[in-house]
């Protein structure tokens, strides 16, 4: 628990005309209703006394509250940019007993509950954290962007040629693909964070096409292009 949380302790099976004292650690508190919150640690019981028999009283059995030090959980990115994992304050994932991981604010049953995965879809990611002590942590959400070959100017793309130029441009980039493209090209530019910017479509029968940034910030950006579920993208600097 952390030190600013509460812990309830409740009565069950209430009774009338009785009286409750409090205790922690054998010591009587100020304590007498039906149930106490506290932050404090300790051991805490509580004695049921008769109003009518103050003779008759019962004390209950002890409850253990303790606190721990809930640290934080990173959910990093790593430096190939190809999975996703945890770790915890110590650079390690020691702390870590159990995860559950979420895409795009749902519980990602199809990933394992390991303490570092390989996305297969771009998205929004984050998991939830039982560290050894049963507390929960919950991490920040990062936007996941599945890597696909990186290509700039003339370099060849699956069967097709394409170019991309002037590149570093002011804003305006010309496509312009070796042939005839056979079905629609979904082109998005994304930042480098993962933000999705614009959106084209490349209708089927085209051989070339301008994407006009001008209106987007200076600085790197990338462009997907997707053609029936396959993926290609290329990075493009405007000045």
């Amino acid at each position: 628990l952390e030190e600013d949380i509460e812990t309830t302790i409740s009565i069950q099976n209430i009774e009338s005309d009785v009286t409750y004292q409090w205790f922690r650690n054998g010591r009587r508190t100020n304590e007498t209703g039906s149930s106490i919150s506290t932050t404090i640690q300790g051991t805490y019981s509580v004695k049921a006394i008769s109003n009518a028999f103050s003779s008759c009283s019962v004390v209950s059995n002890e409850v253990e509250i303790n606190r721990y030090e809930v640290r934080p959980v990173y959910l990093r990115v790593n430096e190939d940019k190809t999975s996703l994992f945890l770790e915890d304050t110590d650079f390690t994932q020691n702390d870590i007993a159990s995860v559950v991981w979420y895409f795009e604010g749902e519980v990602a049953t199809d990933l394992a509950s390991e303490t570092s995965i390989t996305p297969t879809e771009d998205g929004y990611y984050s998991a939830l954290v039982t560290n050894q002590n049963g507390c929960q942590v919950q991490t920040r959400t990062v936007y996941f962007i599945v890597p696909t070959p990186v290509v700039t100017g003339e370099e060849q793309v699956k069967e097709g040629e394409f170019v991309i130029y002037p590149n570093p441009s002011r804003g305006v980039f010309k496509i312009h693909f070796a042939r005839l493209t056979t079905d629609d090209i979904e082109i998005t530019v994304f930042d480098t964070s993962g933000r999705k910017i614009k959106k084209q479509i490349l209708e089927k029968g085209e051989q070339e096409f301008i994407i006009d940034t001008q209106e987007i910030a200076k600085g790197m950006y990338f462009i997907r292009f997707n053609q029936n579920g396959v993926s290609y993208s290329c990075s493009i600097v405007i000045e």
